[in-house]
C-alpha cells in the first residue's frame, strides 16, 4: 500500500526553479536557474529528474508551466535519490507548500480538473 496522500495525474509539467549559490572565492551569491520536467504530479507535490542535488528541506520559488497555464508556487525538497552513481542524475521529491502570494489555490483547482478528465482504476 502506498503512503501517498494525493492522486497523481499523468501529465508532464515544465518547471523553473531559481535560487542562489554562494561563490566561496568571491563570497558573492550567483543566481542559478534549474529547468526540468515534473513527473508524478499531484496537488501536493511532484517528482523531478535533474543533474544536481538540491538540499533537503530547502524551500524554493518555482514556476510550473502546463500546456495552457503557469503557476508560481513555493516548493520544498522532501527526498533525493541518486539515479546513476556514474554521473550526476537525481530524482527529487518536491512538496508544494501552502503559501501566501502564490498560485496554490489555482494549482489545486487545475489538478482537480485534470483528475476529473482521467479514468482511474480504483479497485483494490
Amino acid at each position: 500500500m502506498s503512503n501517498r496522500e494525493d492522486l497523481r495525474i499523468n501529465q508532464k509539467i515544465s518547471i523553473l526553479i531559481d535560487y542562489f549559490i554562494k561563490d566561496t572565492a568571491t563570497n558573492n551569491y550567483n543566481p542559478v536557474s534549474l529547468i526540468c520536467e515534473g513527473l508524478d504530479v499531484s496537488a501536493g507535490g511532484l517528482k523531478i529528474h535533474v543533474d544536481r542535488e538540491l538540499p533537503l528541506q530547502a524551500i524554493y520559488q518555482a514556476v510550473l508551466t502546463t500546456t495552457m497555464d503557469e503557476f508560481c508556487l513555493a516548493v520544498q525538497t522532501k527526498w533525493i535519490q541518486c539515479l546513476d552513481a556514474s554521473r550526476p542524475e537525481y530524482s527529487i521529491g518536491l512538496q508544494i507548500l501552502a503559501s501566501d502570494e502564490t498560485d496554490i489555490i489555482r494549482w489545486k483547482k487545475w489538478v482537480a480538473e485534470q483528475l476529473d478528465k482521467e479514468d482511474f482504476d480504483i479497485s483494490l
